[in-house]
């Protein structure tokens, strides 16, 4: 199973779980309107304190599109390690193919 049937799922399992993630992850900010404690709840408990409001959701922003860059990377490392190569490497049907 470790050999044959793992590395299969895993190649199908891995992008939509990593979308599902990070699709996730962007629409957090929307905990904010269902008075969730989140990024744009702190973002905003704050601004309504000193007034800086364009200030701090530019830095809210910023913060997701770090967490979703970061989140993205990793599922493509991910998708990389386990894609159709990998699983063609644990079978013993040769070596990977050089990238063009």
């Amino acid at each position: 199973m470790r050999v044959i049937v793992l590395p299969q799922a895993l190649r199908i399992i891995i992008p939509p779980t990593g979308n599902e993630f990070i699709s996730m992850l962007k629409t957090t900010s929307l905990v904010y309107v269902v008075a969730g404690h989140d990024l744009m709840t702190n973002a905003s408990q704050i601004y309504k304190a000193n007034n800086l409001i364009m200030e701090l959701l530019i830095v809210a922003s910023l913060w997701y599109m770090l967490m979703t860059a970061i989140a993205t990377f990793l599922q493509g490392r991910l998708e990389r390690r386990f894609g159709s190569e990998a699983v063609r490497l644990v079978r013993g049907g040769g070596r990977p193919k050089a990238a063009a």
